[in-house]
C-alpha cells in the first residue's frame, strides 16, 4: 500500500499529495476503462479530488463522502463507492474500512420504499406502457432508434453497431472491445414489433441516418 497502516486510521502519512494521487489511479483507470463515455462519474470525482490540498488520508475521503446524503442523492453514493472500491484494488488506499461504514449509512430496502411511496419501486414499464410511449414519439428515427433498444434489450451504444436484422428477425451484436458484452445474438421481444415499428424495413434508412447524425464518441 502506498498508504500506512496509520493512513488507514486517517492519519496523513505526508507521502502523496492528492494531485499525484489523482495521478496515479488514472493511470490505471484510463488503461482499464479505455471509453471516454464509461468514465464519466470517476472523471469527475477524481478532478475533484485532484484540487484537494494537503497529503492524502482516508479521513479526507471520509468527509468527502460525507457531503452526499445516500437518502437523497443514492445513485451518486453508490458511484462514490464504486471509486473507492477502485481505489482500494488498485492498491493505492486500504478504503475498506470506509466502504463498510458508508454502506451503512445507505437506506435499507424498507426504508426506500417508504421514500418513493409504494411497497415496491418500479423501474421496469410494462409492454403496454412502454408501447404507448414508443407511439408517442413524434420524430420518426428516434421512434425507430428507441423500439430496437426495446425490443432487442440492447445497450444504447450497441445500436451503432449492429449491422442488420436478418430474415427471422434476429440481429447480431458484436463483442468486445466494439461492445462491453460478448458477441451475441438478441430476439425480438415482442416479436410483433419488427413490424409494428417497421424495424426492418427501415433499418438501412435509420442506421445510416444515426450514424450521420450521432457520431460514436470513444
Amino acid at each position: 500500500w502506498l498508504g500506512s497502516e496509520e493512513d488507514v486510521k486517517g492519519v496523513n502519512t505526508g507521502q502523496l499529495t492528492w494531485a499525484e494521487f489523482a495521478e496515479a489511479f488514472w493511470k490505471r483507470y484510463d488503461v482499464e476503462v479505455p471509453r471516454e463515455s464509461s468514465q464519466a462519474d470517476h472523471r469527475g470525482y477524481i478532478g475533484a479530488i485532484r484540487k484537494w490540498s494537503g497529503f492524502v488520508s482516508v479521513n479526507r475521503l471520509r468527509e468527502w463522502l460525507g457531503e452526499t446524503d445516500p437518502f437523497k442523492r443514492l445513485s451518486r453514493h453508490k458511484k462514490q463507492l464504486q471509486l473507492l472500491r477502485d481505489i482500494h484494488r488498485y492498491g493505492l488506499l486500504d478504503t475498506r474500512e470506509l466502504v463498510e461504514e458508508e454502506r451503512a449509512r445507505r437506506p435499507t430496502r424498507q426504508q426506500l420504499r417508504r421514500l418513493v411511496g409504494k411497497d415496491e419501486p418500479r423501474a421496469i414499464p410494462t409492454d403496454e406502457e412502454l408501447f404507448d410511449w414508443l407511439k408517442s414519439i413524434n420524430s420518426p428515427l428516434h421512434q425507430w432508434a428507441f423500439a430496437m433498444l426495446a425490443t432487442y434489450g440492447l445497450r444504447p451504444s450497441e445500436l451503432w453497431h449492429v449491422n442488420k436484422i436478418y430474415d427471422d428477425g434476429f440481429i447480431t451484436v458484436p463483442g468486445y472491445p466494439l461492445c462491453k458484452t460478448n458477441r451475441h445474438n438478441a430476439h425480438p421481444t415482442p416479436f410483433k414489433w419488427v413490424e409494428e415499428f417497421k424495424l426492418r424495413e427501415n433499418f438501412g434508412k435509420f442506421h445510416a441516418e444515426l450514424l450521420t447524425r450521432y457520431k460514436i464518441k470513444w
